[in-house]
């Protein structure tokens, strides 16, 4: 079938896909959560692409920042957990690449905040950003946990 020898020795798609607990053909991302999660991206991306950002009456630059941050990566977090699908891996690994993903993204939102003018990029920025990236995905376990104690 035009596939390379390794492929072929290794035992092709099916056994790769038995390996690594999946049945042939079955998704690892769902299309329209993962959506959601591009759109937020979309969203994060287009605040930081602003010179300067609404600030509430009462609240200084620097607790807004934070509180974006926060909220922005806690959101994403969540939404990215949701677009993988469940059955395709671990909880654990599902968690862990949730995580990750919502952190190198935070990485490239501060690299890319580093070209607008008005904006610079924050190394507490990042930090802020894991620890929402955290704090969302340990919501989404209670809820999730919370759920399956009620269905089983």
């Amino acid at each position: 079938r035009g596939r390379p020898a390794w492929w072929q020795w290794q035992g092709g798609e099916q056994d790769l896909m038995r390996r690594a607990g999946r049945s042939h053909g079955q998704r690892i991302i769902r299309p329209i959560p993962a959506l959601a999660a591009l759109l937020w991206m979309g969203a994060i991306f287009a605040l930081s692409a602003r010179s300067t950002v609404p600030v509430p009456p009462g609240l200084t630059t620097e607790l807004t920042s934070i509180a974006g941050h926060f909220c922005a990566y806690a959101a994403l977090s969540a939404l990215l957990w949701w677009a993988i699908e469940p059955r395709a891996m671990p909880a654990r690994q599902r968690m862990v690449l949730a995580l990750a993903v919502a952190v190198l993204y935070g990485l490239t939102d501060e690299w890319h905040q580093s070209f607008v003018p008005g904006r610079d990029a924050s190394l507490l920025d990042i930090v802020v950003d894991g620890i929402g990236a955290l704090c969302g995905l340990a919501l989404v376990q209670r809820v999730a946990d919370r759920e399956s104690a009620t269905d089983g």
